[in-house]
């Protein structure tokens, strides 16, 4: 039987019958190969279900895929594959969560830095425990200095639209005489670009109307 893992956040809602996946016209309908895959909803199984399935590769790869690099519970699913994974007969298999864990785990614990990456599970696990805190507080300064960063940008933003809302309610006034009250909630609530337009509409526009629409 066909396996489908699923790990997105959003509830998988598609229909595990292929045939019912296959736009066929009528006439070809009865063609359509018709067989259900499996689907594994990773993030829909139970974590009580994960614990008890503690000799089951499959269960501890998603415990990996559904928590957060930080989250304790990867280590703890770490050191069990190395019990899992024990013996020559898993080389293949210990590789193959080695690179895993390189690719996804451990390059959001230590974004943009350059380190000497592990080559066993053992490494693994001995990495995760001497420098996780460090690497999440590393990622904690790096949050901060971009909420920083992003709230400097938003309120250089917002000054140019009040800016841009002063000059064009003046640019109004002096055509068209005092504005009415729900010009000035409309001028306060557009967002820069409009106001940009609407400032280059005043010369030709014939009334208040014309540049910023009627009322309502």
């Amino acid at each position: 039987m066909p396996s489908t893992p699923y790990d997105g956040k959003a509830r998988w809602r598609a229909s595990v019958e292929v045939a019912e996946l296959i736009a066929a016209p009528g006439s070809l309908a009865r063609w359509s190969p018709r067989f259900r895959h499996h689907l594994l909803d990773q993030g829909r199984v139970p974590e009580e279900e994960l614990k008890r399935l503690s000799d089951n590769l499959m269960a501890r790869l998603i415990e990996l895929e559904t928590h957060l690099p930080d989250d304790p519970v990867i280590i703890e699913t770490t050191r069990a594959l190395i019990q899992l994974v024990k013996g020559p007969g898993f080389d293949s298999l210990s590789r193959a969560f080695t690179v895993f864990y390189r690719r996804t785990i451990l390059s959001k614990l230590n974004p943009g830095q350059t380190i000497e990456l592990p080559e066993t599970l053992q490494e693994i696990d001995t990495m995760l425990a001497e420098r996780i805190d460090e690497w999440m507080e590393g990622l904690r300064q790096e949050g901060a200095l971009k909420g920083r960063q992003e709230g400097r940008q938003e309120g250089q933003r917002e000054g140019k639209q009040s800016e841009a809302a002063r000059m064009l309610g003046r640019l109004l006034k002096l055509r068209f005489g005092a504005l009415p009250g729900w010009a000035e909630a409309r001028l306060a609530q557009a967002p820069l670009e409009q106001l940009e337009g609407w400032i280059e509409a005043v010369l030709t526009a014939e009334n208040l109307e014309g540049v910023i629409g009627p009322e309502g």
